[in-house]
């Protein structure tokens, strides 16, 4: 028997990905970047993006899927890529400078690997 289909998976799986970093971030500062005050600002700002960025996945995450949160997944994903595209350099290049922190570059492999591939076929359906 085929598994339901559950259109707001995606955005359950974001807030559940980036609430560990978030929360990782929060709590082990010291693995970011802040050697100057630019850095630490650049730092801060992101933890900050990444939160709201979980704020606001978990607000189409309880709400019906419509166009408007195929767009929003489909922004999501975008970050996603982003993250995927460092842990294959990482990967590929061999750089182990934060060690294996939530699980190591694999694991963000998988995690961000299936993040954003629910958030850009959820995108591609135009949120139907």
């Amino acid at each position: 028997m085929p598994l339901p289909y559950v259109p707001n998976i995606p955005f359950f799986m974001h807030c559940l990905v980036e609430t560990a970093a978030s929360v990782n971030f929060i709590f082990n500062p010291e693995q970011l970047p802040s050697d100057t005050l630019q850095t630490s600002a650049i730092s801060l700002y992101y933890v900050t993006l990444l939160s709201v960025s979980v704020a606001i996945s978990s607000i189409f995450a309880s709400c019906p899927i419509d166009r408007i949160s195929g767009r929003v997944a489909g922004a999501l994903s975008w970050y996603h890529l982003a993250v995927l595209y460092i842990t294959i350099l990482k990967l590929v290049y061999g750089d182990d400078e934060y060690g294996q922190r939530l699980g190591g570059p694999w694991v963000h492999l998988i995690a961000h690997g299936a993040c954003w591939l629910s958030l850009v076929e959820l995108w591609l359906r135009g949120g139907e």
